[in-house]
């Protein structure tokens, strides 16, 4: 059964539902609403450096994303020393890169602070920071060293930490022959040690013959002094510049050694990591592939704001299709009569 109503009610009743419908399309978020700005700054991180530097010549490498919707305008890296104000290196566009820092930029020994700065085109940015402590300073060579027997097995080594600003660690290298290169091979120990002391170093060796022994000191930077040793060694090494890797001696021979006068304890611990003097000289300003972790932590920040506004426009997109579909259907039905 068809409801039949006079034309003159069917138009009155199309007037109302227009006039009800207009509130809707204009509080509509689809239709009256502009689009929301982009107030989400980007994520950056610059990659941190180690606490000490013994070179002037080192790379600076950071990784970028755009957690909103404007995407990435640039990104600044900028440094400066202790004290100072902040001085521009370079500005990228790319999402990760990299710039060699050379004498130009470090100029003295002391420590320096690096920023990396991603701003995207709303105008929103961010920044991280790394620092160094650049030291190139030689530390003092060990002083008045002694070799004695202690008996067939054991040797008595002697000698004096000079004064220093500074701290500093003693390795101690050992071999069979009196010509031999300080290294890792021949490393057999790395005292803590104090400066302006005296100390006293036991060392027990497997075969009743005579061994060789030569010292160093080596700074928390990597810097090494020259090598000391008594008047029968001779000891070389590859770099005075560089400390050796620090492994300790592996094998069939144990080596043992004991401090027997010290104004600090602790004896064959080895030296942390040193940074190599064999910087990468890559062309300034290059492009570098991005940081994985960097990446997935700006991702994980990143928190968009859109999704929660689709799904509340729905109901409204369906109340306006029903009630555009009402329309048609009366507009229709008129025609037809």
């Amino acid at each position: 059964m068809v409801l039949r109503l006079p034309k003159d009610r069917i138009k009155k009743l199309i007037a109302t539902l227009a006039l009800a419908l207009i509130p809707l399309f204009v509080t509509s978020p689809v239709l009256a609403e502009e689009p929301k700005p982009d107030t989400t700054a980007p994520s950056v991180h610059i990659v941190d450096l180690p606490t000490y530097k013994n070179t002037n010549s080192f790379e600076i490498s950071y990784t970028a994303l755009d957690a909103g919707t404007s995407g990435l305008k640039d990104i600044t890296l900028e440094f400066h020393r202790e004290g100072q104000s902040w001085q521009n290196l370079t500005t990228f566009t790319s999402s990760s890169g990299k710039f060699m820092v050379n004498s130009s930029h470090i100029t003295q020994d002391d420590k320096y602070y690096f920023r990396s700065t991603a701003c995207d085109h709303a105008g929103n940015c961010a920044s991280d920071e790394t620092s160094t402590i650049v030291d190139r300073e030689l530390p003092p060579a060990p002083e008045s060293f002694q070799k004695a027997w202690k008996d067939e097995y054991a040797y008595i080594l002697k000698w004096h930490n000079p004064s220093s600003t500074q701290s500093y660690k003693v390795y101690i290298y050992r071999y069979h022959e009196p010509v031999f290169i300080a290294q890792d091979a021949s490393l057999i120990a790395v005292l803590d040690v104090t400066p302006n002391t005296d100390i006293e170093w036991q060392n027990s060796h497997p075969e009743p013959k005579p061994y060789y022994y030569a010292i160093r000191n080596v700074d928390p930077a990597g810097n090494t002094s020259g090598l000391v040793s008594d008047p029968e060694t001779t000891a070389t090494t590859t770099s005075s510049q560089s400390a050796p890797e620090g492994t300790p001696v592996t094998g069939s021979e144990s080596f043992s050694g004991t401090k027997l006068v010290a104004a600090q304890s602790g004896s064959g611990q080895i030296l942390g990591e040193q940074d190599s003097q064999d910087e990468d000289q890559d062309e300034e300003g290059s492009e570098v592939s991005p940081d994985s972790d960097a990446i997935d932590q700006a991702l994980d920040q990143a928190t968009p704001e859109d999704d929660q506004d689709s799904s509340s426009s729905i109901p409204w997109r369906i109340l306006i299709i029903i009630a555009v579909g009402i329309i048609l259907i009366y507009i229709f039905y008129i025609r037809k009569k």
